[in-house]
């Protein structure tokens, strides 16, 4: 009997030891993993381990030469404190606007009551996408490089934000009245006309005068080219102005963009030879804007994280995320001058 006691301890001895051999363990940064040895894959862990605060606080802060947070802002402000799932409410345009032949809908006779009006609105329900970018270092590459972490995490967030700007732009034109224009050296045309010209008629699609012009490169050296053909008052006069200048006398705000992004090898402008007019009054999910962007936090609460982590040897890995994503709340209104010199 006391053989067999002293064999089942013995066995369970020796099975709680296999046991916690294979008892899966977290990873840690800079502890080497045991040959064949189990590690848990667990995100908040990971997060832990290799969240980086310095280098986030460096990304949050950081601002792009090409100046692409002013256009994106510009273009589809960002509503604060949506959070992952968001709503928006659309009114349809024609209820704001409806009246009776002779404007006395709102008359009520003695012994009556007033006349009951409706307006509907729609409310769409949206999810903020997860974005990011990462890369892949080889020690020996970056060694003997300063500061190499703040340089990477810089080319991760020009990306990303260049991808932003190409993606509002995007949008923005897909949802556009397209208005061909042809701004030549012949001097014949008035672009300063063109542009208030419809600046009315897309008052007159939606309602509100849009308030808003962005202006590609492109179309501003066509306008130049234009004026310069002819010594004219009216031309001497429209080549003097900036766009922005030129914007403000038809009643908008002007804002030029040079930006611009590779694909292949050759470089593209962003915005081209291309005037957007559009409505930008950035206060809520309900203003009259055309174009607006979302955000949330990330896991650890900032608008951006950013993670550092050694793959092996002599390889290392940096991670950029952030939540943003950017939608139409109305297409009325929005136009688009495609000037071309011919």
């Amino acid at each position: 009997m006391k053989d067999t006691l002293i064999g089942r301890t013995a066995n369970a001895a020796l099975a709680a030891s296999i046991m916690a051999s294979a008892q899966p363990r977290p990873f840690i940064l800079g502890q080497d993993t045991p040959h064949e040895g189990i590690t848990t894959a667990n995100a908040s862990l990971f997060v832990q381990a290799h969240f980086s605060e310095p280098l986030t606080t460096y990304a949050t802060g950081w601002r792009d030469p090409a100046n692409l947070d002013a256009l994106c802002e510009f273009l589809a402000p960002t509503l604060p404190g949506t959070g992952e799932r968001y709503e928006h409410i659309t009114y349809p345009n024609a209820e704001a606007f409806l009246s009776d032949v002779n404007g006395d809908d709102d008359l009520r006779a003695i012994g009556g009551d007033f006349k009951a009006v409706d307006y509907t609105q729609s409310k769409t329900t949206r999810t903020v996408p997860n974005r990011g970018l990462r890369i892949v270092l080889d020690y020996d590459r970056i060694k003997n490089q300063p500061n190499w972490q703040e340089f990477y995490t810089q080319m991760l967030m020009q990306r990303i934000k260049r991808n932003a700007a190409r993606r509002k732009y995007a949008l923005a034109i897909a949802a556009a009245t397209d208005v061909p224009l042809v701004w030549d050296a012949a001097g014949a045309a008035d672009p300063d006309y063109d542009l208030a010209n419809q600046v009315q008629i897309s008052g007159d699609a939606s309602g509100i005068t849009p308030n808003s012009a962005l202006w590609g490169l492109g179309a501003q050296l066509l306008r130049l080219q234009t004026y310069g053909a002819t010594n004219a008052a009216k031309a001497v006069a429209g080549r003097a102005m900036t766009v922005v200048q030129a914007s403000q006398i038809a009643g908008l705000k002007g804002y030029l963009d040079e930006s611009r992004y590779q694909s292949g090898t050759s470089k593209t402008r962003i915005t081209g030879a291309k005037v957007l007019l559009f409505t930008s009054s950035p206060t809520s999910t309900v203003d009259p804007s055309n174009f607006k962007t979302a955000i949330a936090n990330t896991q650890q609460g900032g608008r951006f994280a950013v993670y550092v982590r050694q793959l092996s040897v002599k390889q290392w890995e940096i991670v950029v995320e952030c939540y943003e994503t950017e939608f139409t709340a109305t297409t009325l209104g929005v136009r688009t001058l495609s000037v071309t010199a011919s």
